[in-house]
């Protein structure tokens, strides 16, 4: 992120992430559970007592390997405090869903107001 030109501060104790002063994250990661009845499932926790305007989840491939994908969580009071996703759970993987993490690096980037006009002339 910081490569990107933005400002980027990390409480070491908490683990989470201020960007530009502007919005709050914390990462984390989700194990596969193959339920073998059901298939495989990652239960996303997001109840955490740091008040953060994004959660950023790593989800684990089947294998617990490697990261699959990630989910991007804003804060909402509408949330239960878990939610449980499935492979084939279009709703929740198509809106929140990402191959990578460079989305967050497209939220981070700070772009020069001449930068702006001369794309996007009026």
């Amino acid at each position: 992120l910081a490569k990107e030109g933005a400002s980027v501060r990390r409480d070491l104790n908490s683990g989470l992430v201020t960007v530009n002063d502007e919005f709050t994250f914390r990462l984390t990661t989700v194990p596969c559970i193959d339920t073998k009845i059901v298939g495989y499932r990652w239960a996303i926790r997001l109840a955490s007592t740091m008040n953060t305007d994004i959660t950023v989840v790593a989800r684990m491939a089947p294998a617990n390997d490697c990261v699959q994908d990630y989910f991007v969580v804003p804060r909402s009071d509408g949330w239960t405090s878990q939610v449980t996703v499935a492979p084939e759970d279009d709703l929740i993987a198509g809106i929140y869903r990402f191959d990578d993490i460079s989305f967050l690096k497209r939220l981070a980037r700070r772009t020069n107001v001449k930068e702006i006009h001369e794309i996007a002339p009026h």
